[in-house]
């Protein structure tokens, strides 16, 4: 579910509202779709990682895909830098 080159400025742009629509018209897909069940059917029976590369978070094309498996399924999301350390041995 990765966001296409000729979209990632829009998404780092401000106002960034374009890039999400864009990539939410994405997802409408039936593979999308596909996939979005998938990573939800996931996210209900285990923890998952949902990673990307961009640095900033608020302008990530994967909050879109949070948002619709939120709407799916009501689980907890953690950005993994406040992710509980792991214990030392």
């Amino acid at each position: 579910m990765g966001n296409p080159k000729d979209n990632r400025e829009a998404l780092l742009g401000r106002p960034h509202r374009s890039g999400s629509a864009r990539f939410r018209s994405l997802l409408r897909s039936e593979k999308a779709q596909a996939d979005l069940d998938c990573l939800a059917e996931h996210a209900r029976a285990s923890r998952v990682a949902v990673l990307c590369f961009e640095k900033d978070e608020s302008r990530c094309h994967q909050q879109v895909v949070l948002e619709t498996v939120r709407s799916r399924v009501s689980v907890p999301v953690n950005p993994l830098a406040c992710a509980p350390a792991a214990e030392s041995r």
